[in-house]
Order: structure tokens, then sequence, then C-alpha cells
């Protein structure tokens, strides 16, 4: 039961996500956004902490290109009761959505060089692991210029957050992005994701 119960208590922080640091020699201008790690192939390794258990082999990859900006994760989960998850972003160069529809006719909550520091955003859900259609998530940029260290390095960041109306699904949840290196880490009140390794 312990087993299953620290599975879905991570696999509900993965998903507030989205609605995460210098991972190459020259930091991006955090005034001028410009996302490059939506790829076909790229692939994180992330280290999960949580009060009774630490993990090193979840991964993350972008499996294909749906069109229309869309890209499909797939998350796995070793041993678990989940072991893959599917998830969707939206890339478009200076505009990265978290948690779009796989169509991309909802692009979820964008964030681009428009969107204002500590302005609250929201997004109506249309498809969720663990939200229902209709329940609403917001998120804020709290910072353009945040440095986050983890296991696979220092790296400049974004920093989110993210949260939604119905918080007993998905609570409050900190994430930091490199524009290059894609979300290098994450928390809430239950665990802390970090970034081990990554392809590209």
């Amino acid at each position: 039961m312990k087993k299953s119960a620290n599975s879905f208590v991570l696999l509900i922080f993965i998903f507030s996500l989205f609605i995460g640091c210098k991972d190459d020699p020259v930091s991006p201008d955090p005034t001028s956004m410009n996302f490059t790690f939506g790829k076909v192939g790229n692939r994180w390794t992330y280290k999960s902490t949580t009060s009774s258990q630490i993990r090193d082999d979840i991964t993350m990859e972008v499996t294909r290109s749906m069109g229309n900006y869309v890209y499909e994760l797939i998350w796995t989960f070793p041993g678990s009761d989940f072991n893959t998850i599917q998830q969707f972003w939206y890339i478009n160069g200076d505009k990265f959505g978290l948690n779009p529809d796989s169509t991309g006719a909802n692009p979820g909550m964008i964030m681009d060089n428009k969107t204002e520091l500590n302005k609250t955003y929201s997004t109506v859900v249309t498809e969720h692991p663990f939200l229902s259609p209709g329940d609403t998530l917001y998120f804020q940029l709290l910072s353009t210029n945040t440095s986050a260290t983890v296991p696979a390095g220092t790296f400049n960041c974004l920093k989110t957050k993210t949260w939604s109306n119905n918080t007993e699904a998905m609570p409050e949840v900190l994430t930091y992005i490199s524009q290059n290196a894609g979300i290098v880490r994450q928390s809430n009140q239950f665990i802390l994701l970090e970034l081990i390794s990554k392809n590209f």
C-alpha cells in the first residue's frame, strides 16, 4: 500500500506540471524566451524524493509530434502501479504551453515573452489524468532568472507556480524550467523531483 501511495503522489505531482539552471556557457536572455527542448527523442532522468522514498529511475521522453506544435511525452515509473503515463506540451519557439489537449486546439497555459511576472493566468481543463474536464488550472510566472542546482548541474531557470481549483487532486507546485534543458526541478508539499541527466 505504501508503494502504491507513493506512486500516486508522484503522478499527481508530475501532472500538475507542467504547469519546472546554467546548462550552456551563455544563459538565455530572461527577457526573450526561446524554448529549444521540444524535440522528439529528448529524454530526461529524474530523482524523486518523498518522506519515505528516494528514487533515481524516473524518465520522461518526447516520443512524437502530434502536429500543431503539440508534443507527446511519456513518463516511465519502473516498478510502480502506473508504469507509464502520457502527457502533452505545446512548444512553438517563444511559447511553451503546459497541459494542452492532444490536438493543440487548447494549448493550455502559455508562457511567452508577454507573460507578466506574478500575474495569475488560468485555463479550463479539457484533458488531464487527475483533473476533470471543466476544472481550472492556474499559473504564475514568479521569476525569469532563478538559479536551480540539481544533480545534473546548475541551471538558469524560469520559476513558475501552478495550482488547481481542485486542490485535493492537484496541490500547488513550484517548477523550474530551463529554456534549453526543460524542467529541471519541481516540488510540492509531498515530493521533490530533480533532474539527474538528459540526452541532449
